[in-house]
């Protein structure tokens, strides 16, 4: 049971980390448009 709820634990953090990142690398993104667009 415990192995199952630290995989579980694991796997939400690893999707939080996912979901940052594509957030981060999107604002880039928007700057680099703003940027080419300025």
């Amino acid at each position: 049971m415990r192995k199952e709820n630290s995989f579980g634990e694991f796997v939400k953090k690893g999707q939080l980390m996912l979901r940052d990142k594509s957030v981060q690398n999107e604002m880039k993104f928007i700057h680099q448009l703003f940027g080419m667009a300025a």
